[in-house]
């Protein structure tokens, strides 16, 4: 995944968590991730329910779950200029990548049992 630029002076939302942790919340969703832009920002009844995307993903960055935050995260995932969607594919390519091999060491190990 490519890292973000710890030299840059972070500021508003930046504070709270960084590129990376968010496209890691967002990866752990474990659901469609195209669905986060489908769910909107506006904190209401339904969507302050546990089952929102927007509340699961401050959930898992440990913030608070307000209004003023989900339309941070709303913006961020729907602006070009901080490339979440990049770090978001790149966190499921690493996270396949482990699957993969942990797939392999797994048929390994049952071939290997077989044969005793």
């Amino acid at each position: 995944m490519a890292k973000s630029n710890s030299n840059t002076k972070r500021k508003g939302i930046w504070l709270l968590f960084t590129e990376e942790q968010l496209a890691a919340a967002i990866v752990l969703l474990g659901g469609p991730i195209k669905a986060l832009g489908e769910e909107i920002w506006r904190l209401n009844v339904e969507t302050g329910l546990p089952t929102s995307l927007w509340f699961q993903i401050t959930e898992k960055l440990k913030i608070v779950h307000n209004e003023k935050i989900r339309h941070s995260l709303y913006k961020i995932w729907h602006s070009n200029s901080h490339n979440i969607y990049k770090y978001v594919q790149d966190e499921l390519k690493s996270k396949n990548r482990i699957f993969t091999l942990i797939d392999i060491i797994c048929i390994y190990i049952l071939n290997y049992k077989s044969d005793l």
